[in-house]
């Protein structure tokens, strides 16, 4: 019999399986995330430990993974910058390949939506890669609308992220 996919927030214990699942993310979907897998492998096991404490923490955080069974197949992060409480962010969205097309992507998506609007978000604001179809797609039938022009995925990069909005309201 095979599991369900369920999606539950990151505890502080949980920092280990996180940042496997963030590496992979990063390493598999390179164009997919401003930050990259290099960089991140440089970072220390103390860094790794804080971030998912601190996201575990603080109500302005809402750190998500999906599992099927006890295997992390999905992360997603909502985000609320303190000095500007109506507007919420959502950032590390990725599902692992063998587990596409099975609605994760949709529950953690839905997931941070629930939680900005339960923190009193107006809207909710994410980029996505252009050319990145299948992850727009979910996007707009999550109700996201693009937000301004195109911008460069990292600094001085040919890539480039579609910033796009979800109001709450």
């Amino acid at each position: 019999m095979t599991s369900r996919p369920e999606v539950h927030s990151i505890e502080p214990e949980e920092w280990e399986a996180y940042r496997t699942i963030r590496l992979r993310a990063l390493s598999e979907d390179p164009q997919a995330f401003g930050s990259t897998f290099e960089r991140e492998t440089e970072l220390p096991v103390d860094y790794w430990q804080t971030r998912v404490a601190n996201g575990a923490r603080l109500p302005n955080a809402h750190p998500i993974a999906a599992k099927i069974g006890e295997t992390w197949v999905g992360l997603s992060w909502g985000w609320i910058e303190p000095e500007e409480p109506s507007i919420a962010h959502l950032y590390q969205m990725w599902v692992a390949p063998e587990a596409r097309g099975q609605g994760i992507a949709r529950m953690l998506v839905d997931s941070v939506i629930d939680w900005a609007r339960g923190q009193g978000a107006a809207k909710l604001l994410l980029e996505v890669t252009l050319g990145d179809t299948p992850a727009r797609r979910l996007y707009e039938r999550a109700g996201f609308v693009p937000d301004g022009e195109p911008v460069p995925l990292r600094p001085g990069g040919e890539l480039l992220e579609q910033p796009m909005v979800l109001p709450l309201d």
